[in-house]
Parts: structure tokens; sequence; C-alpha cells
């Protein structure tokens, strides 16, 4: 007898014929299906579920050999080996093998669904035989390897080029494709079997917010495809993506990571403060793992050269370390310093480790390490540990490859001394606290001071961390005005913040001349050249005219602003999703090792190099070399991939933390548009926030892990629970806490200026006579050295020598602004003087070696060129040595160069 269903008169499946149309809805319909449903189901799957995923099991694996079968056959013939029917005896063999398995697959799927009796005997059997635990996991691993052993075969069939293994393979491929189909049906089924359930279960506060972020990047591709925004070069240009990872690196992350997380677990029970071990592990893996890659010559750092044969920096490196050497011998800011943060950093690195250039740059490594363990932090705030762990990884990974890819791409790592990677620990750190802050409801005076401290000492080490401090305020604001209706308080604690830090700084700039703000006299000059219709032309009159022309142009062609502003926005978003793997190249590379090994016998390592390491893969993608924005067929399903990692982990920190587990993002797209302002994008300008995306990755392959493990064990996901505000109240609520942060913030700002006010002047000009008793002291001839002194265009300069490099005739360094490594005709030795009168400093040279070492103090008698110090004399103190132009014609200086 039916049973009826309450809200349908009485009648089963079916509406009273006295109900009103205007009552019939969806859920009533449903009401009266449902018992209906549920008894079909029941029927259908028998007394247990697992009767029925058998019967579907064995019904797909036939089904799947049949199509195996279709394909062996239908493979091209070759008449030269026909022995019945067209086919060879291979191919025949290989069919009837497929045949055979086919035949007791049809066979079972057919007595399963006709004898329920037997189906669940059988069922029952499996049931037994998988409670075993030994058997279980090693099914379990058996039909993982056959995935991959299948899987990739079917792949080596289509990229072997070697004929005879690719003919064998090509035969194999329908069979290796059904064996990986039924192992992965197997992985399935398995966990079913043994726990009859699963008890997995779909979080809508995960896949929602994921639905949700994977519908915005659909709706990003499909604009950029259409309008080829952020995919073809802007009229600018525009830098190549940063340095990516290895699948193989990825993998590795991830296995090193479940293996830390296990033991992480264990540890947990038995220790407390197990983050501190952590974090301090992952700090010191990383300052080993870096310290003990190799640095090669890179733009930044050229290739050492005679006479010292030492790494130097060079262009905006060089420049960075400029300012601090003259810091160091009491000349002050000679230069904009645009990063005075970064200034005192190198002030004190080499008042701690001395000129060195690898000492200074292992010391920076050691601080920079920190940055990894930051990130595992911000990943078991957002996620849990695991993601936490696989996001340090890729870091110190990615890290790796960007060290050991100097010279080879566009790199900006922890071995330069360039402000890249500081603003990406430092971002990194601001992040992590921000959360932090956005949690929490009491002492939020003090944590407002702090941010905007933080902001105020990032603005000196990037100017364009100011939008980023915009952005975190505004979400202050919102945090605090949900709870307590306030909103211009913690904009005040912010502002004060920020000028405690920044205040400093923009009196020294207004008292030397500079401005009552920061230094960007460069940034607002370049700027007006970029916000140009014709910005490719490099109209000299443009760069001259400062912030006044940008905002005329974007009044007078705000359409083309917004244009490019997109296209810059875009691009960095494409530049950052491209450190994750584009590609999963095991097939190629085994075609590749293999048909290269003959000529590497014995030389396995160079063969790895050469088939399958970084350089082969950033050479074989098209992203580092004049990429047209087109992408290859195959880097699309693995960029499908990454994305889908991503917004499942926007997801998975939108579940633990609600809209504060979108700062990050936030935050990442915030600095893009900053940089997307300026007309530049990519490289190493997205450099400080790229690794968001990274982080996300991680967040989404942990939440994946963490449902597959839960689906293999047969329980439930274990996620981290959701962090409630915090409502107590702390010491920092004290007026005192306020007072001493604020103190604190003030004295470390306060401390740039000052470095150019407290140390004493090393050098002072040398008089004539000091200079005429010591070159006489040399054995010059005394007319000779009076004809030098009484030159009007003679020079007598004191200072200490910075990067001495030695150069061959149309030998140099590419690039403008450092005129004493510029290519020229013949041989000379080039370095920079810092002293009271900064200069370049050029000395012809015949076939000696001019033996000057780093940071030693000189006196330079010379001749003023155009952009340089032709030097006549170069007197070394210490060592008592005189370097001689040997190649001058005479004593008197001769301005053309």
């Amino acid at each position: 007898m039916w049973r009826t269903t309450p809200g349908c008169s009485g009648l089963p499946c079916r509406l009273s014929s006295t109900t009103s149309p205007s009552r019939i809805t969806s859920r009533s319909v449903w009401r009266c299906l449902r018992p209906l449903a549920a008894v079909m189901i029941a029927r259908l799957m028998g007394n247990d579920r697992r009767s029925l995923f058998l019967k579907i099991y064995l019904t797909l694996a036939a089904f799947e050999g049949l199509i195996a079968l279709a394909a062996i056959l239908l493979q091209p013939t070759d008449p030269k080996n026909a022995w019945l029917l067209g086919y060879s005896r291979t191919r025949l063999l290989l069919a009837a093998a497929v045949l055979i398995g086919l035949a007791i697959l049809a066979i079972l799927s057919f007595k399963a669904w006709r004898d329920a009796a037997w189906t669940e005997k059988q069922t029952q059997r499996l049931i037994n035989f998988v409670q075993a635990s030994w058997l279980y996991l090693g099914m379990l691993l058996l039909a993982g390897v056959a995935v991959l052993v299948g899987g990739y075969g079917f792949l080596f069939s289509r990229v072997f080029t070697d004929a005879l293994i690719q003919a064998r393979l090509e035969r194999l491929a329908p069979i290796l494709l059904w064996i990986a189909f039924i192992a992965l049906q197997s992985l399935l089924f398995l966990p079913l079997l043994r726990y009859k359930e699963s008890k997995v279960t779909l979080e809508r506060t995960i896949w929602f917010p994921a639905l949700i972020a994977s519908a915005v990047f659909i709706l990003l591709a499909v604009l950029m495809s259409a309008t080829r925004l952020g995919l073809s070069p802007d009229r600018t240009g525009w830098d190549d993506p940063g340095v990516p990872l290895l699948p193989l690196q990825v993998l590795l992350a991830v296995l090193l990571s479940l293996l830390l997380y296990s033991l992480l677990r264990w540890l947990s029970g038995r220790f407390g403060r197990i983050d501190i071990f952590i974090f301090t592990a992952l700090w010191l893996g990383a300052t080993l793992l870096w310290w003990n890659t190799p640095l090669t010559p890179t733009y930044f750092s050229p290739t050492p050269r005679a006479p010292n044969f030492e790494y130097y920096p060079y262009s905006d490196a060089a420049t960075q370390d400029l300012i601090a050497q003259n810091l160091l011998i009491g000349e002050g800011y000679v230069l904009p310093a645009e990063k005075p943060l970064y200034s005192l950093f190198l002030v004190l690195a080499h008042t701690l480790v001395g000129q060195d250039y690898l000492a200074v740059t292992n010391l920076q490594v050691a601080l920079l390490a920190l940055f990894p363990a930051i990130i595992y932090l911000l990943g078991k705030r957002l996620g849990n540990p695991l993601a936490g762990l696989i996001a340090a990884l890729l870091v110190i990974l990615r890290e790796h490859n960007a060290i050991a890819l100097s010279g080879e791409i566009g790199v900006s790592h922890s071995k330069l001394l360039m402000t890249d990677m500081p603003a990406a620990l430092a971002i990194a750190a601001f992040t992590l606290f921000a959360i932090v802050v956005l949690r929490k409801q009491e002492g939020w005076r003090f944590y407002a001071l702090a941010l905007g401290g933080a902001v105020g000492l990032m603005s000196l080490l990037r100017v364009q961390t100011l939008l980023i401090a915009a952005v975190v305020g505004l979400l202050l604001v919102i945090q605090l005005w949900s709870v307590r209706r306030l909103w211009w308080q913690p904009i005040l604690f912010m502002t004060a913040g920020y000028l405690l830090a920044a205040m400093p700084w923009f009196v020294h700039n207004g008292l030397t001349g500079g401005g009552f703000w920061y230094q960007q006299g460069f940034q607002a000059n370049y700027l007006s050249q970029q916000y140009s219709l014709t910005p490719e032309l490099l109209d000299p009159q443009a760069r001259d005219e400062g912030f006044g022309a940008v905002m005329v142009f974007t009044q007078e062609h705000p359409g083309e602003v917004g244009r490019f502003i997109t296209a810059h926005f875009l691009h960095n978003e494409v530049s950052s999703l491209l450190a994750l793997p584009s590609q999963f190249s095991l097939a190629e590379n085994a075609n590749s090792f293999y048909n290269l090994r003959p000529l590497w016998e014995g030389k396995e390592a160079e063969l790895w190099e050469d088939c399958c390491s970084l350089l082969p893969y950033v050479e074989g993608d098209p992203f580092w070399s004049a990429w047209n924005g087109v992408f290859p067929t195959a880097a699309v399903w693995s960029l499908l991939l990454n994305l889908a990692l991503i917004a499942l982990g926007i997801g998975l920190a939108w579940k633990r933390l609600g809209w504060v587990g979108l700062v990050p993002l936030v935050i990442h797209l915030a600095y893009s548009f900053s940089t997307a302002i300026a007309r530049v994008s990519g490289w190493r300008l997205i450099l400080p926030v790229d690794w968001v995306l990274l982080l996300y990755y991680a967040l989404g392959m942990s939440c994946l892990i963490l449902i597959v493990s839960a689906f293999l064990s047969g329980k439930r996901v274990e996620w981290e629970s959701v962090e409630q505000i915090s409502n107590e109240s702390h010491w920092n609520d004290s007026p005192r806490a306020i007072y001493v942060l604020g103190a604190a913030v003030f004295v470390l700002a306060l401390s740039m200026p000052l470095l150019g006010v407290v140390i004493p002047q090393k050098y002072a000009p040398p008089s004539k006579a000091q200079v005429t008793d010591t070159l006489t002291a040399f054995h010059i001839e005394a007319q000779d050295l009076q004809i030098l002194l009484d030159d009007p265009a003679l020079v007598v300069l004191q200072g200490r020598t910075l990067w001495p490099r030695l150069y061959g005739p149309d030998q140099g360094e590419s690039g403008k602004g450092w005129p004493e490594y510029t290519p020229r005709s013949f041989r000379r030795l080039g370095f920079r003087l810092a002293g009271p009168q900064d200069a370049s400093v050029i000395m012809p040279l015949g076939q000696n070696l001019a033996q000057v070492p780093h940071a030693e103090e000189v006196i330079v008698l010379g001749c003023q060129q155009e952009d340089f110090v032709e030097a006549r004399f170069v007197i070394l103190p210490y060592q008592q040595k005189l370097l001689t132009n040997e190649l001058a014609m005479d004593m008197a200086c001769d301005t053309q160069e």
C-alpha cells in the first residue's frame, strides 16, 4: 500500500484535485515524490548500498574494457606484419588478453545484476577481506601506483620520439589507460566497501566561496581572451614572469609537508609550543639551503672581474649600497634615498660583517629566511598547519630557484642588495599582524597604532605600501564599526602611528631640499613619461614635468589610463600565477632523458641538468622568452588546475576566518594595482606580493589532501576550529603600552635621518701641498707634476674605492648611469669613489694589472670628463702605492674622451 504524504491531500506522489494551483510549489511536489524515490533507490541498492557499488564497479570496468578492445582493433595496421584479418600476432595477442578480461568482467557484471543473493555474498566476502588494515592499505597503494603507471604510460605513448618504443607504447596505450581507470575506480570503491559510506560532507562554507572565486576567474579569463588585456604587451612593454616552481618540487613540498604534519600531530600531544620548533626549523632550513645555493652572475651582480674577482652590486643594487657607503664615511645622504630603511640595514650589515659582498648577503639571507617561517604562520592561521608547511616549503624552494636561475631569466633574490625580498618579508609580516588585529575587539588602540607604525616603516622601504595601508585601515574601520560603531578613532591611531614612523624622514627631506614628503623625484619624472600616448618615444621634455603632467594626462585621456592600468594589473596576476607549475612535463623529460642518454654516459648529473632541471623548464616554456600572450595547450590544463586549487584555498580561508581570510588577497590586489598605476608589471615589481597566490594554492592543496585522507580512512574531515574573536583585556589596553610603542616606533624612525648626521666625516679634500709631497715621494718629475697641478681641468679627490672592475677593449656592463662600467674602446680600470665628492673614476691601462682593493682609501688626481674622472694618478696611502695612467701622452688634461 502506498504511504500518504502530509501536504498532498492523502494522495501518494500526486496532488489532490482540490488543491489550488497557486499552492503548488516545488517543495510540495518534492514531498510527494520523495517517498517513491526512496523506495526505488532501496530496491535498486538492496539491503546494503555496497552491493550497488560492486555492480557499478564491474559494469564500468567491463564497459571500459570494451572501449580498450575497440581502440586496439581500430589502430592503423601494418600490412608487412599482417597475420590474420590484417592484424599482427602482437595485436591479436593484446586483443585476446583484453577480450578475456572483458568477458570475465561482463559475466561478473551480468551475474551481479541478475542474482541479488550472489551479489550480497560476494560483497560480504570483499568487505571481510578489506577489514584487514594491511591488506586495505596495500590495495590502496597498489591502485595508486597503477593509476600513475597507466596514466603516464599512456602519456609516454604520445610524446616518445624513438620509433620502436613509441610503436610498442601505442599498442599498449589502450590497456594502460584501462588499467588506470580500473585503479581509479578502486580508489573510490575500496573506502566505500570498507566503511559502508563516506563521512565526508560538502562544506557549504568552503564550496560556495570557492565557486564564487572560480566564477570570477572564468569571467576574467573570458575578458582577457576577448580584449587581450594583460596578455598582449602594452606600448611600454612589461617584464617577464618571476621564477617558477617545478612540478616535482611541488610534489616534494607536499610529501615533505605530510611527513612533517604527521610528526607535528604526534609531537603536539607530548610537547607544548610546537609552533616555535616548526618556525625555527623552517627558518634554519631556508637559511642553510639559500646559503648553499651557489650565486651565479646576474644583471644586479655581474661576473666577478680582476683585480679582486669578487661579486659587487650593480645598477639599482649599487645605488642602494652607495647610499650606505656614503653614510658609513660620514657623507650623509648624498643621493636621494628613496628606501632609507634598507639603507639603515646595509649600514648595520657592513658594520657587523665588513665589506665582503657574500658576507653581507649571507647576513641578509639569514634575515630574509624568516619569510617562509612567517608564511607558515599565515597558512596555519588561515587554514591548518599542513597548509602552512606546504606554503613555506614552496617559498623556500622558489627562492632556491631564483638564486639558481640568476643570469638565465630576470630574477631578484635574497643574495642581491635589492629591496624586493625585504619588501616581501615586511608585507608578509604586516599581513599576519593585520589578520591578528582584525580578529580582536580589545586593545584596538594599541594595534591600530602598531599598524600605522608598520605602514610608515614599510613606506620607507617601498612607498607603494601606502595603498595597502589605506585598504587595511578601511577594513579595521569596518570591523570596529560593526562591533562598537567606531570609525574615526582607528583612523586617528593608525595615522598617528604612520606619522611617528614617517615624520622624521619627512622633516629630513624638507631640511635637505627634497620637499616635505618622500623623495620621489625620479618616480615623478618617470611617471610623466609613462603617461603619454607615445611612451615608447621617450620624450625628454615629458620627464621634467612630474606629477602635474600625470594628472593632466589622466583628465584628458581617462579611457587610455584605465586601459593600461587594467592591462598591467591583469599582467601582474598572470605573472603571479605562472610561479606555479605551468606544465607537468614528466613524460617530456623522460623522452629527453632517453634521447640524450647516449651522449652523457657517465655524466648523469650533467644529463639531468640538460634535460630535466630548471633551465630546460624555463627554456621550454614561452613565458620567459618574448611571450606573445598565447597559452600553449599543455599549459592550459595545468593553469586551470592551479586556479581551481587557489579557489579552493580561498574557500578554506573563508571557512576558517570569514572575510578576514581574504586579507592577504586584498593586500595582493592593492599592491598589484599600485604598480599598474605606474604602468609597470611583472617580474620583481610584483615579487613582494606574488607569494599570496602560493599561499592560497597551498591552502587549496591542504584542503584537498584532508578531504581525500578522510575519505580513504572513513573519517570526517578534521577542519581546524573557527578562531573566536578575542574579548579578553590585555596589557596593551593601558596608556603606558601605547606610549612605549609610540616611542619605540619614533626612535627607530629617527635613527634613519640621524645616520646622516651622527657619523663623523672620514675624508677631507686633500691640499695641493699634501698631494705634491706624496707624489714627490714616488719620484714623479716636478715639472710634469706642476703642469698637472696648474691645469684647470684637474680634480683632486679623496675617498673610498667601491667595486673596482677591470675591462678589456669593448667590454663593460649594459645599462645607463654608471659611466665607469660603460663599454669603451680601451683597456681600463673603473671604480666608484665615495667621498666628499662622489665620482665615477676610470684609469686607462696598458698591460699591467692595477691592484685596487674594494673599500680602500685612495687619493685620485685626474681630469674631469663629461661624466667621469679620467685618473692620472691613484694613490693608496695605506699600501704606500701609486698607480699611473699608462696611456696618457702627457700630464695636461684633454677633456675630449
